[in-house]
């Protein structure tokens, strides 16, 4: 298993077996390098930990917990893990403002925790049958271990033809789960459960138009400037569009030297060459900046190989021009700084504002006397599937999502079994009052954002780097303790 997935750690490995478990850590080196090794135990050596992330407040977390007697043997944010959970036990999650998937055994109490982080931006995935947990960050390396076969979970491309993502815990291999984000587990004797301790929620602002842009920059900033710890070289990809340039603008704030910038484009002029925005942005701050041009050949000659490192099908065709710009990451820093996460908090796909004008004109019907001088042409498409479609050809498109493959073509497609793909939305939002807008987030969030941040995580951890997303800082999303 630790073979299969070296890429994600090519500096060091670690090993841990007792008469129960046997685990293998692949190491990342990028704080305490000198004695960051993993497994790492407490002071007793009872409790084991194999951890995969960042912790970003983990300095303030070290001082709390030496104040309650806690003695480090490293510098890592790794031991922080370690003693919070001696402390708080499972709570000891809910403290972390960071990017994580760990485990931790109990050697007496012959019990496994495992974690991972609330927006699911690193991975976890496992498979429980007959007594036996097997988990790992990749698919490929539980297929095959153990028993486990790779047979095709039906249910899960149902979902994906759908949605042309997969919207829950299921993976496209029967019986291999990814742990929902914002979730924990226990697994001892008893057998397996899963816990949810972070849920994303909404609540209103008092603050004017002119304070929130204010309020914006100064927790943003704050969560680059955590987000930047690094005792490696660091840098950030750069394509023009606000959410890497805001990244960007505020990481050259926080550095000593040039920023490494990184762009990937494609040659064909824009839209899809965005370079002459990236120059601008890197020019302004003094970046240092590095190019790559995504070819055909790259598709021809690339395409095996990124299905190998996503394990399963993905959304769209992003996952091969970002392997192109991660291998260019790759040959010159190990951490890099990426804007994921900002459309969906800050609402900047084209449904965001077919939901936003479909309320102007609900509110004042004139106002759509307005709309050819506040939509784009190359708009126009999404704006009218996301607002006529659910009146003239599906009522499910309200949901906000593209569908690929409705009912009809499903049913002739699969057999359906009587699954129905929309009993996984439903099942999401259950229970919860959302306005339409607070619903459309709060499903981009908890669906699509996560499967492009395990799209982002495989595709760097193929070049052995390690993205960081500032726009999931804890205090970004709402955590005013972050």
């Amino acid at each position: 298993m630790g073979d299969i997935i070296r890429h994600r750690g090519p500096d060091d490995e670690g090993f841990y077996s007792d008469d129960r478990v046997a685990m293998i850590h692949r190491r990342l080196s990028i704080i305490d390098l000198a004695t960051g090794h993993q497994p790492i135990s407490n002071e007793t050596d009872r409790l084991i930990l194999f951890y995969n992330g960042e912790i970003y407040n983990y300095h303030d977390l070290t001082s709390q917990l030496k104040t309650l007697g806690h003695t480090f043997k490293t510098k890592t944010d790794s031991e922080v893990i370690l003693h919070a959970y001696e402390e708080y036990g499972p709570d000891c999650v809910k403290l972390f403002n960071g990017m994580f998937a760990f485990a931790i055994w109990d050697k007496e109490k012959h019990e496994l925790f495992f974690a991972r982080d609330r927006i699911g931006i690193k991975p976890f995935y496992y498979h429980h049958a007959d007594r036996t947990f097997t988990f790992a960050s990749e698919i490929k390396a539980i297929v095959g271990v153990g028993g486990v076969k790779a047979d095709l979970n039906e249910e899960t491309l149902s979902d994906f033809i759908t949605f042309q993502n997969v919207i829950d815990e299921k993976t496209f291999f029967r019986g291999i789960f990814k742990l929902p984000a914002g979730h924990y587990g226990i697994m001892n004797d008893s057998g397996l459960s899963i816990t949810e301790y972070w849920d994303l929620s909404f609540s209103r602002s008092p603050l004017s138009a002119t304070d929130a842009v204010e309020r914006y920059r100064e927790v943003m900033d704050r969560a680059v400037e955590r987000h930047m710890i690094s005792d490696v070289p660091l840098g950030s990809y750069l394509s023009g569009g606000f959410d890497s340039s805001a990244v960007a603008y505020f990481a050259a704030q926080h550095t000593d030297r040039k920023l490494n910038t990184f762009t990937g484009a494609f040659n064909e002029g824009l839209p899809y060459d965005e370079r002459r925005y990236s120059r601008l942005v890197a020019e302004k701050i003094n970046a240092k900046m590095y190019e790559v041009e995504i070819t055909p050949r790259d598709f021809q000659e690339l395409l095996d190989t990124v299905v190998y490192h996503l394990d399963e099908p993905s959304i769209g065709s992003g996952a091969l021009p970002q392997f192109v710009v991660s291998r260019l990451v790759g040959q010159h820093v190990k951490v890099v700084l990426t804007g994921h996460g900002g459309d969906e908090l800050f609402s900047g796909y084209q449904v965001f504002k077919a939901q936003y004008l479909k309320r102007r004109i609900k509110k004042n019907p004139l106002s759509v006397l307005g709309l050819p001088r506040s939509v784009r042409p190359s708009e126009i498409f999404h704006l009218l599937y996301f607002a006529l479609f659910p009146v003239l050809v599906d009522k499910k498109i309200d949901y906000g999502l593209f569908i690929m493959f409705g009912e009809k073509e499903r049913r002739r497609l699969l057999k359906q079994n009587g699954y129905d793909p929309f009993a996984v939305l439903e099942k999401r939002i259950s229970g919860k009052s959302f306005s339409d807008e607070e619903r459309l987030m709060y499903l981009y969030v908890k669906t699509y954002l996560p499967t492009l941040l395990l799209q982002e995580d495989k595709v760097g951890m193929a070049h052995s780097i390690e993205a960081r997303i500032p726009y999931c800082d804890n205090e970004v999303v709402g955590d005013q303790d972050a």
